[in-house]
């Protein structure tokens, strides 16, 4: 099987994690694979780092009221088509979807999709699309609840999965296992308001207030240059934190990153699958995550992680506290949540259903043709 995987951004975010995840899987299984990128970034050089066959093709999307723009971004997606020979189309998001389909022709295209788009959004995507997807992947039930209904309306012949995102488990692996003399309590996210690091910061002040002694480290970056991490180093300082909290910027390698806390906080306002949880889950970390988007199917609250409300840095404190001052409950938790994300979450499950997916939407472009050759 041949596969092009197209990515939305040249960044590296929870969605490109995960598809130089299920990439990386599908090669060792001797599926042909290559990625195309919108720009050169660091998921460009991530690809070539790892080896993976790379195209960069330019982020035009077509609009007919610029005609030679649309025709020009045609005939470059064409040249990789025609160079990479696929037998199907995997878009990382529904945009490159749409950039991708003036030259589809024949191909069939699958879309993942990994946040919550607009119904007005999604009508724009479609309009006008020659070829619309056969297939539409959500990492989530929230969010396949969400706005597959949407979506069904505008493609109504696709078929829609769930497939929850994959982890390494060879690079995801238990750490230390113990609470330390001064606590480490992290955060990984690039730096973005829905992410909920305002929250995190507040929760370390309240955390301090009561005479806990901690490290809180925030692991991520403004990787989109709004400013917002310039915001949160003045929250910082505007509580006193300047001692306690530590900004990491982008972390290469991020397992041992993981390995290192003994309590992961998910602040998120919005979080349709949350990957930081389900890799913090594998390495065996305790993790309190907020109650919101697709993090309750990962965590059985009490069990296999602690679920507390969203826009609240009083619970997140206290859960965070009870954990510190538990040791055993901290790691029943850690234990169990590891037990469960191996289970649920390894990059083979994920590569099995994604493949199984491909399969299905390989066959009915085959009795289609079929048909039609009739």
């Amino acid at each position: 099987m041949r596969v092009l995987l197209l990515s939305a951004s040249s960044q590296i975010g929870g969605g490109n994690s995960s598809l130089l995840t299920l990439t990386l899987e599908l090669m060792t299984r001797g599926v042909t694979c290559s990625i195309a990128v919108p720009g050169e970034g660091p998921m460009s050089r991530r690809c070539r780092e790892w080896q993976v066959p790379l195209d960069v093709v330019d982020d035009t999307d077509p609009d007919w009221r610029h005609p030679f723009s649309t025709l020009s971004s045609r005939r470059r997606w064409k040249r990789v088509l025609q160079a990479r020979a696929p037998q199907i189309v995997h878009a990382n998001e529904m945009q490159p979807g749409r950039r991708v389909s003036l030259a589809l022709g024949q191909l069939p295209l699958v879309c993942h999709v990994r946040f919550p788009p607009t119904e007005e959004y999604t009508r724009w995507v479609f309009r006008r699309m020659p070829v619309k997807p056969s297939a539409f992947i959500f990492n989530s039930r929230w969010l396949m609840g969400e706005v597959g209904a949407t979506i069904a309306r505008a493609c109504p012949s696709a078929r829609l999965a769930v497939i929850w995102n994959g982890v390494d488990l060879s690079a995801f692996r238990p750490g230390h296992g113990f609470i330390s003399k001064h606590p480490r309590i992290g955060i990984l996210a690039n730096l973005t308001p829905v992410k909920g690091h305002s929250d995190f910061i507040q929760m370390g002040r309240i955390l301090r207030d009561r005479g806990i002694s901690a490290e809180f480290l925030i692991a991520g970056d403004d990787i989109y240059k709004t400013g917002f991490g310039d915001e949160l180093r003045r929250q910082v300082l505007a509580s006193e934190m300047g001692r306690e909290v530590t900004f990491l910027g982008t972390v290469a390698d991020v397992p041992p990153f993981l390995q290192s806390l003994d309590v992961l906080v998910c602040p998120s306002l919005v979080e349709p699958f949350g990957r930081c949880v389900a890799e913090a889950m594998v390495c065996g970390t305790a993790v309190v995550a907020t109650r919101v988007g697709g993090l309750p199917e990962l965590i059985e609250d009490g069990r296999t992680g602690i679920l507390v409300n969203a826009s609240s840095p009083e619970e997140l404190a206290d859960a965070v506290q009870n954990l510190l001052r538990d040791p055993n409950r901290r790691r029943e938790i850690a234990e169990a949540g590891r037990e469960w994300a191996v289970a649920n979450l390894s990059q083979t499950t994920h590569a099995d259903r994604v493949l199984e997916v491909y399969r299905s939407v390989l066959r009915g472009a085959q009795e289609r043709s079929h048909v039609g050759g009739e």
